[in-house]
Parts: C-alpha cells; structure tokens; sequence
C-alpha cells in the first residue's frame, strides 16, 4: 500500500524545476582547451590554412583581421574593410578572402605577404571555394539572387544570377564543378553549372520543403544535404546526378535547424539542430541522434580522427566519436560564433569572446559517472528548518541541472538556474549560476525573448546519496548551506544513471515543451514520491521577470494523472542570515493536471488567476546517460 501525504502543503521545500532554460549546457567534460588567444573586437568568422598553420580571424568591430600562429599563438594584424563578417581561405593558392558588411567590399589578403586588395564586387555574405579551379563563390544575402564570382588567379570579379531569391548558404562540388545554392524565400536549391562564365549560367532548380538554412555536399557521393524550418521535412537529402530529393521528417526530431556539414571518409552527414545533433548515413539515409542540449552555432569535421565538434552559445564544445556516437563537452567561455578546424594539426578553433583553442588528441569518452544519485528535491538540512525554499537536482552523465527557488530583495519568487555543473571530484559539481527573463507563462511563447545573464556561481558536494553542502556567490555576495533530500510521501524511488525503468513509471525529471526545444525557456521539474507528485514550474511573470508556481501535493486522479492546487510564495530575501521561515506565506492561484501518456511524454493542464492553458510536455535530455526512477 502506498502512502501519500496530505492534500494540503505544509513543507514547500520548492526543489526547482529545471527543464530546459536558454538551451541547457550539457554533456560530459572531453578533451581539453589548448590556449585562449585575444584577438579584435566582435571575432565572426574563422578560417584556417592548414599547409602555413596560419589562422585567419575576421573582427566585425575593429575592422581587422587577426592572424594567429597556430604553433605559437602570436598574433598579428590586419586592416580591412568596415564590419568584416566572413572569412575564407584557399589553402593552394595562400589567399585569403574577406567579405564587409560596412561598404559591401571584399578584401583579399596574400597570405605570405599580407598585402592587401580590396574588390568592389557590391554584396556581403559567406564564401566557398573551389581549389580545383581558384574560383571564390560569395551569395549575396538578402533579397538578391545574385552570386559573386572571383577568379583566383587574376582578382577579377563578376555577379550571376541564379534566378532564385534570398539565398542563404552554398556548397561546391569541385569534382562536378556544379555551384548548389540554398534560397530561403523561394524554398529551392539551384544547382548552377560553373563551365559557364556567363551571367545568366544554366541552373537547375531543384525544389526543397520551404526555408531552407543550411547545406553541405559530399562530393564523393555527390549527394547535397539541405537542413531546413519546414518541420513537415526538416532534412533533404538530393541526388545531384539526377535531382531527385528524399525528404525526411523524424518524429520528436530535427526542430531548430543550424548548420550541417560531411565526412566524406564515412559518408555520414552531422545536422545540428537545437539540442542535438541528426547523424545521416548516406548509404541508407538511416537517422541516429545524439543530445547536446544547447543551441549550437556551427558544426564541423575532422576526417582524419573521425571526430565531430558542434560549438554551442551556452559555453561549450561537443564532440562526439564518429565511430561509436559517444559524445562529450568541452567547456569554454559563452557567446560562439564560428569554428574550424585544422586537420593537420589537430586542432580545434573556436571563435567567441575570444579564440578558444582545442587540442583533439583528448578522449570523447567521459568519465565514469559518480557512484552517487543525487536527482531529485533538496532543501535545508535538518529536515524542514528553512521551510520555504529549494534546490531540485537533474543528473544525466556527470552533469547536474540545478535550479534554486528563493526570493529576490523585495520577497517576490525568483529562480536561479545552473544549466551545467559539471563534476570537479568524486562527488562534487560545480558551475555558472545564470538568471534568466522571459516573456509572460500567459502568452504565446517565444524562445527568443529569453535572456539569461550570469549572476555567480553553484558548488555542490555529497558526503552521501542524501546529504550535501551547497554553496553558493550571487551578485558578491557568499554564503553556503547544508542541504538533504526533501521526502514526502512513501516509497521513495531509487534512481540510477542509465537503470532500466521499472514496471509503473516514476515521472521524477526534467520536463519542457514538446517537441524538445520548441519552447526552451521555461521548465517544469517533477519528483514523484508515492502516489504524489511534487511540481515546481518556473516560468516568468507579466514583467518578464522569473516566476516560479508549485504545485506541492498533485494527487494521484488515475493512472498517469495527477491533480492539484498551485500556489505562488512570497519569502524573504535569499542572502537573508539567518532564514526566518515565518516570513514565507502561500497563496493559492489555480489548479495544475498533469497527464502522462508514457514515461516520456504528457500533457501540463493550469488554470492561473483565471488563464487556461494546456501544453505538451517531454522529459528533457541534455546528456547521456539520463537518469531513471523507479
């Protein structure tokens, strides 16, 4: 017989709900940083001559390109144009090639010299290049339908068009000599024949599911890989010999597209979309997936080691083994833009505040998992003697998600989340503590209107399964408390990293809006104890500001379906020393169903101050392997 607590809350240890805010930084620590190397102001664009080892970084804000020694890291300088934004380079020729942003200019750069030429083609947007002919393609973004060519040899310069409209991204097959052209608006890929020197070259429009974003082509196989928004076929894949498209749409998948890029060695493709990355096997078009959990912002390859780097904005590196789909991180700082690699060297180049080098001679297998299950609900030890406040933990792999419900200067809720508390020792995690706005939990939600900013930082460390020592800087300010397991109702469940689900399923996890990714930002954490569950839903309020509801005794009403009040607390401040208890209040201000359909997928029902709503909800993933309770 199972035991439940009563309907009424008298402990609100208000252990977080930490689904899914701004991305999630997850995975496992890989391999290591190398160097961090300064360079100019706003670094955008990466790219790397791997003959010299010379590394070209273009800095949108300082009008400068920064050459760094890939064996030493000096650097020197360049001046270029306003605003350079993208950068490429061809390796048999040393030259190097740079689009602005400021006057619609292109600047190209003798490697060996550094002299610099500057070409008024008009037009600003990425490059590729053909080494097999030394010809530099650039579309021209925005409402155009236009492609810059460059003649390697002599600088001369000329615009063909391709008869399709706001083009985004390109790829080269050097073995075909044919130009693939991704256009947003107009929902096609143009192949363009590049044996013609005429304006108007012949093409092949070669229809795709709409708002195509990025491209990559293997030329061995001369297959072209077109990621996409239309979620009724986020994945495209072409057979350029006869221009036949197979169109793909895995279900709970691909949402988010990024960037995509080849091993034509494996004759796989690496799509990124938020939260993970899509692995295509070109033999078959068979789909794999590995979770990275943050919103990456460039993806490439390095053949040789058979190895995978998605650079993430949240502030870190996954790499994933080609070979065995084992993934793992590598931290560095937030904000990257651009990454490349050198193949020769193997070394990785990450453009973001600064250029992160990372040496890939590491492993991409993490560390064996602490003995230790720590998931679940946690507040002031000994049991109920800060009542009123709480941490709730996720573990998947070595990383902890914590987030911790207190209360700002003025006693209104406030959240603060730790996406990524990575393991410093046998049983101690630590991270970056970020404080996040959002738009309103009443209106149609909208990723990015979430804003997170780093407040301080979070050290937990277990002494057991049940006990730990939590702290904590906020805004300078440093404190620590010993915390333990909240427990409310009978049986607890066990938990294990990796454990087979038991024969009822326990809901004690992270959750967030389905599809995964499609609502990041906000979060439901759910500890199921018994025949109750705990739920602490974090959101945001009329002001943008966090806001944190919980619903502290949502009964068992059938199988997979708990019922409810929710209720808002008021407290004092969190840095209040010492914690009076006495100043929390509740406030009831709706009812909240929750509704499983498996033990990965329900429905999150509420009534808040007279607004319903209703919003599917899957359990979030941000590492492998993820916990499981039973």
């Amino acid at each position: 017989m199972r035991k439940s607590r009563p309907a009424v809350p008298v402990l609100i240890a208000l252990a977080a709900c930490a689904a899914g805010v701004f991305g999630i930084e997850p995975g496992a620590r890989a391999q290591s940083v190398a160097a961090t190397v300064a360079v100019g102001a706003d670094p955008r664009g990466i790219a790397i001559n791997p003959n010299t080892n010379r590394i070209y970084v273009a800095n949108e804000s300082s009008n400068s390109v920064t050459v760094i020694d890939g064996a030493t890291h000096a650097t020197s300088t360049i001046a270029v144009g306003p605003r350079p934004q993208y950068i490429a380079v061809n390796p048999a020729t040393n030259r190097i090639y740079v689009s602005h942003g400021g006057n619609s200019t292109q600047a190209v750069i003798d490697g060996a010299t550094q002299a610099v030429t500057m070409l008024p083609t008009g037009g600003n947007g990425p490059f590729v290049v053909n080494t097999a002919t030394n010809k530099i393609y650039m579309i021209r973004l925005g409402n155009a339908d236009e492609v810059t060519v460059i003649d390697g040899a002599t600088n001369s310069f000329y615009s063909m068009a391709t008869d399709s409209y706001t083009p985004v991204a390109h790829a080269v097959n050097p073995l075909t000599n044919k130009l693939y052209v991704a256009n947003y608006t107009t929902g096609d890929v143009r192949a363009v024949d590049l044996t013609s020197s005429s304006d108007f070259p012949p093409t092949k429009s070669i229809p795709v599911w709409g708002r195509p974003v990025a491209i990559a082509v293997n030329a061995a196989t001369d297959r072209v890989y077109v990621i996409g928004e239309d979620a009724r076929a986020p994945i495209n894949i072409i057979d350029a010999a006869s221009g036949s498209v197979t169109s793909l749409a895995p279900a709970g998948h691909a949402h988010g597209p990024h960037a995509i890029a080849v091993n034509a060695a494996t004759n796989r493709a690496y799509a990124a979309f938020d939260g993970e990355v899509v692995v295509i096997d070109g033999a078959t078009n068979a789909l794999s997936y590995v979770s990275t959990g943050g919103v990456p912002v460039a993806v490439a390859v390095n053949s040789v080691t058979n190895r995978i780097y998605v650079a993430n904005s949240q502030g870190y590196v996954t790499v994933i083994d080609g070979t065995t789909g084992a993934a793992a991180n590598v931290p560095i700082p937030a904000g990257a833009r651009s990454l490349a690699i050198n193949a020769n060297t193997n070394k990785v180049y990450v453009g973001g505040p600064a250029i992160t080098v990372i040496d890939g001679a590491g492993s991409t297998t993490a560390p064996a998992p602490t003995a230790l299950n720590v998931q679940g609900l946690w507040w002031r030890a000994p049991q109920g003697s800060e009542n009123g406040w709480g941490v709730n933990l996720t573990q998947q792999g070595d990383i902890l998600f914590a987030t911790w419900f207190t209360y700002d200067a003025q006693g209104n809720g406030m959240w603060l989340v730790m996406s990524h508390g990575a393991r410093t020792g046998t049983d101690t995690y630590s991270g970056t503590l970020y404080q996040t706005t959002g738009p309103a939990f009443n209106v149609a939600f909208d990723p990015a209107r979430v804003v997170s900013t780093p407040v301080g930082t979070a050290t937990f460390t277990f002494t057991d399964a049940d006990n730990a020592t939590f702290a904590y800087t906020v805004n300078g300010a440093s404190g620590s408390k010993a915390i333990t397991r909240q427990v409310f109702a009978s049986p607890m469940p066990l938990c294990a990293v990796g454990a087979a689900p038991g024969a009822l399923p326990n809901y004690q996890a992270l959750w967030w809006g389905a599809p995964a990714g499609s609502e990041s930002g906000w979060g439901l954490n759910v500890t199921h104890q018994g025949d109750i569950v705990f739920a602490t839903w974090f959101t945001y309020g009329a002001d943008g500001k966090g806001m944190w509801l919980v619903g502290s005794s949502l009964a068992r009403s059938g199988n997979g379906s708990y019922a409810g009040t929710l209720y808002r607390a008021v407290g004092p401040p969190w840095n209040m020393q010492p914690w009076n208890p006495a100043m929390v209040s509740l406030t009831p201000v709706g009812t909240a169903t929750l509704a499983f359909s498996d033990a990965a997928s329900g429905t999150f029902s509420y009534n808040v101050n007279g607004v319903s709503q209703s919003k599917a909800i899957t359990r979030q993933i941000y590492a492998n392997p993820a916990t499981v309770c039973r």
